[in-house]
């Protein structure tokens, strides 16, 4: 809070990342009691109400990747400065995964043990400075499953060659039962 003479007043926040840097206003007269209620409460709404919002994610929505892929990068951008987390189900934010670069506008993760076969629902929220949080939005991603048995080889029997000479090697394979 910052008097600047008769009359006059203003609000100082020093931040080039949050909307507002300086909010002045003038008043004349001291109000009553019930008037100050009313006077700081529309003094106040001019500060950041809004949540973040987020832009920009990678991997994008529906993204299947390939067998054995064990952990993904994800990434993400906020309208402003914000705390990410995430997690693999719907819990509190401070019960979330904090992401591993985050209190800026862009964020990374590495979300671990992903296994073959599964889909994944990722939660995602983000609170800015003023504690504003954005609803919880979600990812959903998948890793391949292996959809095939490999063939089956028959014993390759001993085989004796002279050398300098070719050898044919009989291989045979079946398909696999089930």
């Amino acid at each position: 809070f910052v008097y600047s003479g008769r009359g006059a007043a203003g609000l100082t926040f020093a931040s080039d990342r949050l909307r507002l840097v300086y909010l002045p206003f003038a008043f004349e007269v001291i109000p009553l009691a019930s008037e100050q209620t009313l006077l700081m409460s529309n003094i106040l709404a001019f500060f950041d109400v809004r949540p973040p919002s987020i832009t920009g994610l990678a991997p994008a929505p529906g993204s299947m990747f390939p067998i054995n892929t064990s952990n993904i990068t994800l990434t993400l951008q906020t309208s402003e400065v914000a705390d990410c987390r995430w997690s693999y189900d719907t819990r509190a934010f401070g019960a979330m995964t904090p992401f591993e670069a985050t209190n800026d506008l862009d964020h990374l993760a590495t979300l671990p043990n992903l296994t073959n076969g599964r889909n994944y629902t990722v939660s995602l929220n983000c609170r800015d400075a003023f504690g504003n949080e954005n609803n919880t939005e979600t990812l959903r991603f998948g890793v391949h499953n292996r959809t095939f048995l490999p063939p089956v080889l028959a014993p390759i029997p001993d085989l004796n060659g002279t050398e300098g000479r070719e050898i044919l090697i009989p291989v045979n394979a079946t398909a696999p039962e089930g």
